[in-house]
C-alpha cells in the first residue's frame, strides 16, 4: 500500500476491467494483501483460486482482473501473489510464530531453576612478614637466633624487622637473614640502638651504624688484640 497506489496503470486497468473507480480497487487490494501478510508466509495460498477471492470481495472478476496486470499467479493448488516478500517484508504469520517462540522461551526461563551463584574460594590468609620470613624462621623459639628476642636486644631487633617487612621490595633470602642476625648478634646493644634509629630515619633497606662508630678500636675475643672495626652492618 502507497499513497500513489489509485495512479498506479494497474490499478487504472483493473478499474477499466471491472468498470469501477480506482479508489473501490484500491480497498480490494487492502483487503486481499492484508489477509495474505496475515495467512501466509511467502504469498501463496494452497486451495484458494479466483471463485473463493471473488465471493469475498464481493466483486466478480476482480481475481481475474489481477492476473491480468501480473498481480496474481493462478497455480494447480492455489494462488500466488508475486514478489510477495519484497513488497511486505515479514509477514504477519512470521511475526506470530517468532512471537510464540519467544513466548515459549520466556515461559521455559520462568520454570528454569535458577543457577546458584558460584561460591567465591575464600581468599588466603595474608603472611604476616611475608618478605621477612626468613628472619622470623630463625627468630622464632626454635630458631637459631631466638635468643636476640629473648634479650635486651628484642625490641630493636624487632623494630628492625618490622621495618624491614614494610620498606623491602622483595623476599629477604635465607642466606641473607642469617648474616644479618649474625652481625647482629655480634653488636652490643648500644650499637644496635644506635644503627637502628640511624637507619629507621635515613628509611635505609640496610642497617648501617652511624658515621661516630668508624674507626672505633676492639678487641678481638680471645686474642687480646685489637683491631680498627668499621661499619661492616652497612652492607
Amino acid at each position: 500500500m502507497r499513497v500513489n497506489l489509485p495512479s498506479d496503470p494497474q490499478v487504472i486497468k483493473v478499474a477499466r476491467l471491472l468498470g469501477c473507480s480506482e479508489f473501490k480497487v484500491v480497498g480490494l487490494l487492502h483487503w486481499l494483501w492484508g489477509w495474505a501478510d496475515s495467512h501466509t508466509e511467502d504469498g501463496r495460498a494452497v486451495g484458494i483460486d479466483c471463485a473463493w477471492i471473488n465471493r469475498q470481495t464481493q466483486t466478480e472478476g476482480f481475481c481475474e482482473a489481477l492476473v491480468d496486470v501480473g498481480w496474481l499467479v493462478m497455480l494447480e493448488d492455489g494462488v500466488e501473489i508475486p514478489n510477495f516478500n519484497h513488497h511486505n517484508g515479514t509477514s504477519a504469520k512470521t511475526r506470530a510464530n517468532s512471537a510464540r517462540r519467544a513466548a515459549s522461551y520466556k515461559t521455559r526461563q520462568k520454570v528454569k531453576p535458577k543457577e546458584q551463584p558460584k561460591e567465591q574460594p575464600k581468599p588466603k590468609p595474608k603472611a604476616k612478614f611475608p618478605k621477612i620470613e626468613p628472619l622470623m624462621v630463625l627468630l622464632r623459639a626454635e630458631g637459631e637466633f631466638a635468643c636476640l628476642l629473648q634479650d635486651n636486644k628484642g625490641p630493636a631487633v624487632m623494630q628492625w624487622v618490622n621495618h624491614l617487612n614494610e620498606r623491602l621490595p622483595k623476599a629477604y633470602s635465607a642466606p641473607g637473614a642469617k648474616a644479618l642476625l649474625t652481625r647482629i648478634d655480634e653488636m652490643s646493644l648500644e650499637e644496635l640502638e644506635r644503627a637502628v634509629e640511624y637507619s629507621l630515619e635515613g628509611n635505609y633497606q640496610k642497617l648501617i651504624l652511624p658515621k661516630e662508630n668508624y674507626g672505633r678500636r676492639t678487641s678481638r675475643e680471645g686474642t687480646g688484640k685489637e683491631q680498627t672495626r668499621f661499619s661492616e652492618y652497612d652492607e
